[in-house]
């Protein structure tokens, strides 16, 4: 790398196409330190629109706009009756059990203790990689049980299934927290869950569609 002969990448460029948030997410995830990273570019955009435009920034744009058009953007359901995925995913951390699990389940038994662990031996880019599993196990929810199509005929189904998501996207947001502050707080935002006495084992959540994407998509 030259400045005399132009290839010298500057962080001010950067976060001027990009944005401060995904400048932090790239190191955080794509830098090991006690490797050589891989900073290029056009790697940064590949990263960029594959894991925050197409990954999270779509996620979170599609399930708001679906509890918002659906159900006015307040959902109820419960960890116990929010429907399962459909067939196995990848073995849950302590349990053999991998078919009939639900989105609670995953995130409170395989998730979090994964996540933590790793935040815990400074493994930030290990813990990122866990957050953008469950991103990748809630965009294959909503393709199993494609609530675009399922409110025609069981509106009850979609809530709990669009709960679900949203039960993520909240853990999400926690997660990502300490890499991205901006992002988390824009969902906190977005996402709020609803303080009630009257609403007994089910957590209600209120949210609000985006009005610009977290991510917008690089050409």
């Amino acid at each position: 790398m030259s400045k005399s002969i132009g290839n010298v990448l500057r962080a001010e460029d950067f976060i001027a196409e990009y944005g401060v948030e995904a400048l932090r997410y790239y190191f955080a995830r794509e830098i090991v330190p006690t490797d050589d990273g891989d900073l290029t570019a056009p790697h940064f955009k590949e990263v960029y629109n594959a894991n925050l435009a197409n990954g999270l920034g779509n996620l979170v744009s599609r399930t708001l706009k679906m509890t918002e058009q659906y159900f006015g953007g307040r959902i109820a359901g419960g960890t116990v009756e929010n429907p399962p995925f459909h067939g196995n995913i990848a073995p849950v951390t302590g349990f053999d059990v991998t078919g009939g699990v639900n989105v609670p389940y995953v995130v409170i038994n395989d998730i979090l203790p994964r996540y933590h662990a790793h935040m815990r031996a400074h493994e930030v880019n290990k813990a990122a990689d866990v957050v953008w599993e469950l991103i990748g196990k809630l965009d294959q929810y909503i393709t199993d049980y494609e609530p675009f199509k399922l409110v025609k005929t069981n509106s009850k189904t979609t809530e709990l299934v669009l709960w679900g998501v949203v039960y993520g996207l909240s853990h999400i947001t926690e997660m990502i927290a300490p890499l991205m502050p901006q992002t988390a707080d824009t969902l906190r935002r977005l996402i709020k869950q609803e303080v009630s006495e009257d609403v007994g084992e089910n957590i209600i959540f209120i949210t609000e569609p985006l009005t610009q994407p977290l991510f917008m998509r690089k050409a």
